[in-house]
């Protein structure tokens, strides 16, 4: 059965561009916009503000357009500084080449997934809703509760496979299979038991100490590794 798994951004990604007033380069959107209008020539701009020092700074979105090329809709939401339609200029490749700008998603995402499925192997479609730079190792392993160098090891193993290079960055739609490893895999992804931090051992299907789980489980130590009198 199909996995679905969707990376959802949760706020307006960091602006990477050079402060003329300090040296953070680094800026925060807040969806808000300006819009000036000469005769019929119209200039608009997405405002940025430094989160070190607050001096703001402008990122072009129209440049002497005539004002009769410029969709009514487009109009409205810049002066009514739409925070979606801010989001959407940011992620368009075209707004950022001609500001010559770069933009730092950490920390702005999060990855959406769903019930785990087949045991023996797991074919999961992960789809974008915004073009959000992301190695696909990582959200592997975040999707399935591993380590970034499980998955690595994984891969070298064929035992995940996909279309798309999976140790580069990705921002489109992509799919991959984890193959069970003969003898099992550990941990979260096919269930299993994980040790925590401290050694402690825990259940990974509640997330729990596994003294405390939810599903009863118990640890019982075998005989042969209880100390001797």
């Amino acid at each position: 059965m199909l996995e679905n798994w969707v990376v959802v951004p949760t706020c307006l990604p960091v602006v990477l561009r050079r402060c003329h007033v300090c040296p953070s380069g680094r800026f925060r959107a807040n969806g808000k916009f300006r819009v000036n209008a000469n005769h019929k020539l119209l200039d608009a701009w997405l405002l940025v503000r430094c989160v070190a020092c607050g001096d703001t700074a402008k990122l072009t979105i129209l440049e002497r357009v005539n004002v009769r090329s410029v969709r009514p809709r487009l109009l409205v939401r810049l002066h009514e500084n739409d925070p979606a339609l801010a989001a959407k200029l940011l992620a368009d490749p075209v707004v950022l080449r001609r500001n010559r700008v770069a933009l730092d998603w950490e920390g702005a995402w999060r990855l959406s997934t769903g019930a785990p499925g087949h045991q023996d192997f797991r074919d999961v479609s992960v789809r974008f809703a915004a073009r959000i730079p992301i190695r696909p190792v990582r959200l592997i392993a975040e999707g399935c509760g591993l380590s970034r160098a499980e998955v690595e090891r994984l891969i070298e193993e064929g035992k995940v496979v996909s279309a798309v290079r999976l140790r580069g960055k990705v921002s489109g739609d992509f799919t991959f299979t984890l193959k069970r490893p003969q003898g099992g895999l550990h941990g979260p992804v096919f269930g299993g038991e994980r040790r925590g931090e401290g050694g402690r051992r825990r259940c990974e299907s509640h997330f729990h100490n596994v003294e405390g789980c939810e599903s009863g489980f118990r640890n019982i130590r075998s005989r042969n590794t209880r100390k001797r009198p």
